[in-house]
């Protein structure tokens, strides 16, 4: 199981990279690291950003986990648990379980969706 995790998370942050390397960059660069505390302090407190990831932005990113999850099955057939980290609004943790895996989902900023 160690080494599936392993190999799971190794491919995806190798998708991550990939994307990186196609052009996408970071926007924000953070000098100190409270800096990034509060921009994400700020985003996870603003209101119409609360209202899109739980509205319209919701079932696309539910959408994507699944696929992401559907894609490396192999990888997670044995698992009976997971942590999600920096796990946000909690649409991996949903897709996980959804497909039986008993799932718990932690972010930097505490965030409880209504879904």
């Amino acid at each position: 199981m160690r080494r599936a995790a392993l190999r799971l998370i190794s491919g995806v942050r190798t998708r991550l990279l990939a994307v990186v390397s196609r052009g996408v960059k970071a926007t924000h660069r953070y000098g100190r690291y409270e800096e990034y505390v509060a921009h994400q302090t700020e985003k996870t407190t603003d209101p119409d950003r609360v209202g899109r990831w739980l509205g319209a932005e919701w079932e696309v990113k539910l959408s994507g986990f699944k696929q992401v999850f559907e894609r490396n099955k192999e990888y997670l057939a044995h698992a009976s648990t997971a942590l999600c980290l920096g796990a946000r609004t909690g649409q991996e943790v949903k897709a996980l379980i959804d497909i039986g895996i008993d799932a718990t989902g932690i972010d930097l900023i505490a965030f409880h969706p209504s879904r």
